[in-house]
């Protein structure tokens, strides 16, 4: 008899553990970044978003959400702009600690009726030495990188930055939109794409100003090769010179056309 209840504790005792593993910590497949999946822990997010979304409205950051009446709304939320808005997430483990982490944002949408944009809210929970942290600051952490990045570029007078997220791995990525001094509130002069490494801090960008830069240049370089090449036909080359002058022109001409992409008319 006494084995018996032994045996029977013992089954009990393992029959609780089991049941504790099964209700504890999620288990997900993650993409790593590295075209390699692992299984990683996730943590416990819902806590710390709604410890989040607490600290917003108590902070006077953002109010209940928005309604169709702006002015009830308004009336009723006289310290807001900004309304809670659905939430989305983002998970990897960007640290490689076989911890999945979480981004997770919402658009800014005021409530009021107006025209007034701003960038997403966010909150980045991750673990470090098995502790669960957040990072609240990290939209506008990476403004500011931005800003630096834009500064770099020669880009100087940036006043507003606005950043949307749209990708999370080793790196959070996302769109900007950077109004400088002369920039009109409907359209910043600057735009493109941002990746932020969370790990050291360090961003890349890729602005459209730039780009269309570059394609400017490139058409004025292509518009003095056409004139260079006009200029050395009209003076070397005459219609019906077949002698080897002329036919190691048209060879030279036909390869600089096709080069960089000109057309220059024959005379």
């Amino acid at each position: 008899m006494h084995k018996l209840i032994t045996f029977l504790t013992v089954c009990i005792l393992i029959l609780s553990c089991n049941n504790k593993n099964s209700s504890g910590t999620n288990q997900y497949s993650v993409h790593d970044g590295q075209n390699s999946e692992k299984d990683a822990k996730a943590l416990n997010f819902e806590a710390e978003i709604d410890k989040w979304k607490k600290e917003l409205l108590l902070n006077g950051e953002v109010g209940p959400p928005c309604t169709d009446d702006y002015q009830t709304w308004t009336e009723e939320n006289t310290s807001y702009y900004w309304g809670m808005q659905d939430i989305s997430s983002l998970k990897s483990d960007f640290n490689s600690d076989n911890n999945l982490d979480g981004l997770f944002y919402f658009p800014a949408v005021n409530c009021v009726g107006g025209n007034g944009t701003g960038s997403d809210f966010a909150i980045l929970i991750y673990s470090n030495n098995n502790q669960t942290l957040t990072n609240k600051n990290i939209t506008n952490l990476i403004a500011s990188k931005l800003e630096s990045a834009l500064s770099e570029k020669g880009i100087y007078g940036v006043y507003d930055i606005v950043l949307t997220y749209k990708t999370f791995t080793k790196t959070i990525g996302g769109n900007y939109f950077a109004w400088s001094d002369e920039d009109a509130h409907c359209c910043p002069s600057n735009k493109g794409t941002f990746e932020y490494n969370p790990v050291d801090f360090t961003i890349s960008i890729n602005n459209k100003k730039e780009r269309k830069k570059e394609r400017k240049k490139e058409r004025k370089k292509n518009k003095r090769i056409a004139s260079i090449i006009l200029a050395f036909k009209q003076t070397y080359y005459q219609p019906g010179n077949t002698g080897l002058n002329g036919t190691r022109y048209l060879k030279q001409n036909k390869a600089l056309e096709k080069k960089n992409r000109i057309f220059v008319h024959t005379q």
